[in-house]
């Protein structure tokens, strides 16, 4: 704690209160104040002049404050009266002198100091927009995309996903996401989360592989198309996948890597329409097993500053993102977002997850040469 003393036409002086506790009753301050005033009129000396009073600035911390708040000015023998820069110290001060005139052996540092509507004012700034408790379980943690939508089937026949050729209702992605997931889940089993890389553009495909792949228990490493194959076959490597997802349009490209990249599931319409064979049949208890902490999707950086680095986005900041971005948008089942992003971004999260956790449809821009940004 530190007074700060100040008398016209006389060098600063600082008062150092030391103290045995950080606690301070406002008995004990102001008397510390009454001190420093006197201690101040003395260094005034012969110099000061009988209208010269000193100031008193209190401060929280070891510096004196910057000119403008609120201090104490001693007008006479036992008299100490408050001087403000402003209207909200003057009235900072009477809510703190009211408060402590109150308890004046009470702890002055734990008094009032501000307006209650102030004070939830400033505490409104720092809090969230939603605490998200619909996307919570019982123990209060987030839960994943596919456990939300698990549990929320929307109407079977609305509309899901919508592109140029394509219209997928809500059964048909999950009928979709279901092949995916028991074709991934085959492949690497569901011992450990192991990335696996969607190597597909924006079309009917890529959200049903999304989906069942998370649904699997795995995480998603999205690869642009639009990449020169270098950068797609550096973040395969430095995500170790051992599989890739691919679709009619990415498959060639993806092949002409050869050995240097992991493996490809070829995923198409005739894939959906497969009959079943078994082979990883039985994989709910996978969504079942997702935590908020399991990784959900690694996006890689530019690589503008160097080499591209994963970053890895949980399950619990992914719901999140999705919700929250579908709280701020008011998103609801006539809502229809239009996905023309890069799966890289952020923004596809949201305007793929977003709508689906309200019952509403993803609307695919086509891909063309480049993106639309």
């Amino acid at each position: 704690t530190a007074i700060a003393v100040k008398w016209t036409g006389v060098q600063s002086q600082a008062v150092e209160v030391e103290m045995a506790s950080p606690q301070m009753s406002f008995v004990a301050l102001l008397k510390a104040a009454d001190d420093a005033l006197q201690a101040a009129q003395k260094l005034g000396g012969a110099n000061a002049q009988p209208t010269e009073l000193p100031d008193v600035v209190l401060t929280w911390g070891a510096e004196p404050p910057a000119p403008g708040q609120w201090s104490l000015q001693r007008t006479g023998p036992g008299r100490v009266e408050v001087r403000g820069g402003g209207r909200e110290e003057l009235l900072s001060f009477k809510i703190l002198f009211e408060a402590c005139a109150g308890q004046p052996e009470g702890d002055v540092w734990q008094m009032a100091l501000v307006p209650e509507e102030s004070l939830a004012h400033v505490q409104a700034w720092g809090s969230p927009g939603t605490d998200f408790a619909a996307y919570r379980d019982r123990f209060g943690r987030l839960r994943p995309v596919p456990q939300i939508l698990a549990d929320r089937r929307t109407a079977a026949q609305a509309d899901a996903l919508v592109g140029p050729g394509y219209r997928i209702c809500y059964e048909e992605l999950w009928r979709r996401a279901a092949k995916v997931e028991q074709a991934v889940h085959g492949r690497l089993g569901a011992s450990r989360s192991q990335a696996v890389v969607v190597y597909m553009g924006r079309g009917e495909i890529i959200g049903p592989a999304i989906l069942g792949v998370l649904q699997a228990g795995h995480h998603v490493v999205p690869v642009d198309v639009h990449w020169p194959l270098e950068r797609a076959e550096a973040v395969a490597t430095d995500s170790s996948s051992p599989l890739a997802l691919v679709e009619p349009t990415s498959a060639q490209a993806w092949a002409s890597l050869g050995s240097r990249v992991p493996e490809a599931l070829f995923v198409d319409r005739s894939f959906f329409d497969a009959p079943d064979d078994g082979a990883g049949a039985g994989t709910a208890a996978s969504v079942e097993a997702l935590d908020e902490g399991d990784p959900a999707i690694v996006l890689f950086t530019s690589g503008s500053t160097g080499r591209p680095k994963g970053i890895v986005l949980s399950h619990g900041y992914v719901t999140a993102l999705a919700a929250g971005r579908a709280e701020c948008l008011r998103m609801a089942p006539e809502t229809r977002t239009l996905a023309y992003h890069s799966p890289t971004w952020m923004p596809f999260i949201d305007y793929f997850f977003g709508p689906l956790l309200k019952g509403g449809c993803c609307l695919f821009l086509p891909e063309q040469s480049s993106h639309a940004v």
